[in-house]
């Protein structure tokens, strides 16, 4: 049982590595998709991020929801609890903090650079500390994104980005300023269908 254990975990890390791999090919061109029919898809265009972003800093003022969340590097969202073994950090008073819905994204921007950014997926609504930047994606897919911000590319315009003289940081209009290059939305579909089939055999294999 164990080596069959060690075998899975062993073919779980290289799909992952596998994946990391495609990610980078996928997003630097080197591998295009092409249409149903067998077309080209268009060219890919340059624009700055900030066309797809709209910023989102709804404040708990009515004290509605209670839902502490903060974002990891590894796990993306999770409650207080996971995060600090059940102690209790938020402030009392949560009317400051900041709402975020299922399907916004969230990220902490002392922490951006080192992977704390994520999509909320496993709840309906949640609030995160004050000093979160949350914004949702315009007329972009979002498994496409969560890709893209796995890229080197990607990893190298947060580290430009960030400033600050005591902890580097990202805030939104930063992020909004990045110059990327994106597919039709078509090929965006494609490209996050794919990527999304594997996270789903890495995900199997992990059952």
């Amino acid at each position: 049982v164990d080596t069959k254990i060690e075998q899975l975990s062993k073919k779980q890390e290289l799909l992952g590595e596998y994946k990391k791999g495609l990610i980078q090919k996928i997003f630097n061109q080197a591998i295009r998709f092409k249409a149903d029919d067998g077309s080209d898809y268009p060219d890919w265009e340059e624009k700055k991020l900030g066309e797809y972003l709209t910023h989102k800093s709804k404040k708990n003022r009515g004290v509605e929801v209670d839902l502490v969340l903060s974002v990891s590097n590894k796990k993306g969202f999770i409650t207080q609890d996971e995060q600090f073994d059940g102690y209790q950090v938020a402030s009392k008073d949560l009317s400051n903090y900041k709402i975020v819905k299922k399907g916004e994204y969230a990220y902490n921007p002392s922490r951006i650079n080192v992977g704390s950014i994520a999509r909320l997926k496993n709840y309906e609504i949640g609030i995160v500390s004050p000093m979160y930047v949350i914004f949702k994606l315009n007329n972009l897919d979002s498994a496409f994104f969560d890709n893209l911000y796995q890229t080197h590319f990607f990893k190298h315009l947060i580290k430009v980005g960030c400033s600050g003289s005591v902890r580097d940081s990202l805030n939104f209009n930063d992020m909004a300023d990045f110059l990327i290059t994106i597919p039709s939305s078509p090929e965006q579909t494609k490209i996050a269908n794919f990527l999304s089939s594997i996270d789903n055999k890495i995900e199997q294999i992990g059952k």
